[in-house]
């Protein structure tokens, strides 16, 4: 087995047994460059607990500059006989290239983009992404809609591996404990005979809360909606539904190992995601999360599960385009109204993320593996 090294920020709690089989089975070595205090990762959140085998630039607080030094000699070492290459720091993603390609050694990538950013800096640096994905060795990506916008920008087709974006299975599908669920329902008045839908997500403008606030507004005067999440956009929230008359609940923060109860609780998960200028949603591992209670899934067109084929429209759940809350609204509607067909609907979602794994995930690496050593035999 040959020295691979992974490259990416941190561990996040839903990558921790990803990155145990990737440790133990296939013995590659992850970099984490980062401490982990991404605007998008809240404080409360837990990482993954830091292994001997790894290594942490970032530990002792060292500077970017600092850091980037410390990851430049990683990758010359001759330990280091093949990257794959988390495809988030631009500085990280082109010196890992570069020196790759200066020791002759193989270099791919690891993404869940399938969209290019509209911002000065991405606009400028765009010639280089594409060069990098028509040159890299190989990609692993989250599904089939990053693997054909990769094609679009020039990669081959069979040098795309896809590891499916995987949450932890065996917590969400926990059976909920009766006196935590009475607990929940007494603290929002959550009331059974109601249409209940629920957010779960950052309260920023990428996650479409406009769309699904005036979507609520065409439904029936009883529906519950439960948003939890934090952001700034959370105020505005609060302010629209009290103008509109709305059955909204706020909730701070859940711990991820509590979801499990509220997934079960609710009916219809709602996951109205945009584009905007800095994003597209990778996935949207909520989608992953709530399908092992069997919640359904009302996505927009602009998220990472629906195109990527974990979301089947009218069969999973429904697929809305982005920025139509009236579409939006309609297929929430149609759930509402026909119980028949969101009991099919929430027993093909358990089917189908039963087999949505870690162990699935990691069959992208090993085909990249196994591509990394096929090239240092020739």
């Amino acid at each position: 087995m040959k020295n691979f090294l992974l490259v990416t920020n941190f561990c996040p709690f839903y990558r921790i047994k990803l990155f145990k089989i990737l440790n133990d089975e296939l013995k590659l070595k992850i970099l984490f460059y980062s401490a982990g205090t991404e605007k998008y990762w809240e404080s409360s959140n837990a990482q993954g607990e830091k292994k001997a085998e790894n290594i942490y630039l970032a530990d002792d607080g060292a500077n970017k500059l600092t850091i980037i030094w410390r990851y430049i000699k990683v990758l010359f070492s001759k330990e280091t006989q093949g990257i794959i290459q988390g495809f988030n720091g631009a500085a990280f993603i082109f010196l890992g290239y570069i020196i790759a390609r200066s020791r002759g050694i193989p270099f791919g990538i690891w993404t869940g983009l399938w969209y290019h950013p509209r911002t000065s800096f991405h606009t400028i640096t765009r010639p280089l992404t594409d060069f990098i994905y028509r040159h890299a060795d190989f990609a692993i990506v989250y599904g089939t809609h990053i693997k054909a916008y990769l094609v679009s920008r020039g990669m081959r087709s069979d040098k795309i591996f896809i590891a499916q974006n995987t949450a932890d299975n065996e917590l969400y599908a926990k059976a909920p404990e009766e006196e935590k669920i009475k607990a929940i329902k007494e603290k929002y008045a959550i009331n059974n005979n109601d249409p209940k839908l629920l957010f779960v997500g950052r309260f920023v403008e990428d996650k479409g809360l406009n769309d699904l606030l005036k979507a609520l507004t065409m439904l029936p005067k009883n529906t519950q909606l439960l948003m939890i999440g934090k952001g700034p956009e959370k105020t505005k929230c609060e302010d629209f539904a009290k103008a509109n008359d709305l059955k909204i609940n706020f909730a701070d923060y859940v711990p991820n190992e509590e979801l499990y109860l509220y997934y079960s609780l609710f009916d219809i998960v709602v996951v109205p995601s945009v584009t905007t200028a800095t994003f597209k949603e990778p996935w949207g591992l909520v989608v992953n999360e709530c399908m092992n209670q069997g919640c359904v899934v009302v996505a927009s067109d602009s998220v990472g599960a629906a195109a990527g084929g974990l979301v089947e429209d009218g069969k999973t759940g429904f697929i809305v385009p982005e920025r139509d809350p009236i579409k939006l609204a309609q297929a929430i509607e149609k759930l509402i109204e026909d119980k028949e067909l969101r009991e099919t609907l929430s027993k093909n979602a358990k089917t189908k993320i039963a087999g949505w794994t870690y162990d699935k995930m990691a069959e992208g690496f090993r085909q990249a593996v196994a591509l990394m050593e096929e090239k240092l035999k020739v």
